[in-house]
């Protein structure tokens, strides 16, 4: 059996002065192949009720950066992984947090769920 590393990181904007977060998405460019779809944009959750954003149209997805560009709300991302199989992960996306995933089962969409009012989210992703 092969090994395997899954590697999820929340960078806290505070905590990182510097980033300057256009060219941090922008990273989803440099290296495509022709098959990959490559795709970056803004999306609001339905209120504060679970808002499903589809990725099951893809066979996989390499990277995944979710941007919470909300300055007071929180957002929960539930989420499915190779490496878990059938058990949902959960992250609290707390305000103006980036996440990066690159273990993420495609067939199972994410889910947002946010705390008190509609979140603003910047959803990039490379799959095929």
């Amino acid at each position: 059996m092969a090994n395997s590393s899954q590697l999820n990181v929340v960078f806290r904007v505070a905590e990182l002065a510097d980033l300057e977060l256009p060219r941090y998405h922008r990273f989803l460019r440099d290296e495509s192949t022709s098959d990959e779809k490559q795709v970056a944009h803004i999306w609001e959750t339905n209120g504060t009720s679970a808002t499903t954003y589809y990725i099951d149209h893809l066979t996989s997805v390499t990277d995944l950066i979710i941007e919470n560009l909300d300055t007071t709300n929180f957002v929960t991302l539930t989420f499915r992984t190779g490496a878990n199989g059938a058990t949902d992960n959960k992250i609290k996306l707390l305000k103006t947090d980036i996440i990066i995933l690159q273990d993420v089962t495609v067939a199972n969409n994410l889910i947002f769920t946010a705390n008190t009012a509609a979140v603003k989210l910047k959803i990039s992703y490379r799959g095929t």
